[in-house]
């Protein structure tokens, strides 16, 4: 008989309810701990965006003059490429049967 086998029933379930007791106490302590390093990392977290904000609001802005650039030179592109295309509409008809073609092409099932 091994030593596993010459534990009394009694001594193996107090030995798994202590073992369970242990993993219970370490599983509260862990989660407290990482609840704590959450909490400190977010207060810093805070700070840093309070202390940056104003250069935020500047990238902010930044940004949304440049999207505003943006979407005015795609309006006069769009309105120029529509100008060419009812000037000469084959070429375009061309253009998309050429890109169908290949689409078609590279996604057909061998």
């Amino acid at each position: 008989m091994n030593k596993a086998q010459a534990i009394l029933p009694n001594t193996k379930t107090e030995t798994l309810n202590h073992a369970l007791k242990i993993l219970n106490e370490a599983s509260e302590t862990s989660a407290d701990e990482i609840r704590s390093m959450i909490e400190h990392d977010f207060l810093k977290f805070k700070q840093l965006l309070s202390s940056d904000r104003p250069r935020m609001s500047d990238v902010l802005t930044d940004i949304q003059q440049a999207t505003a650039k943006s979407l005015k030179e795609t309006k006069e592109t769009a309105k120029r490429i529509d100008e060419v295309a009812h000037r000469n509409p084959w070429f375009f008809v061309g253009i998309a049967i050429v890109v169908s073609s290949l689409t078609g092409y590279l996604f057909a099932k061998k």
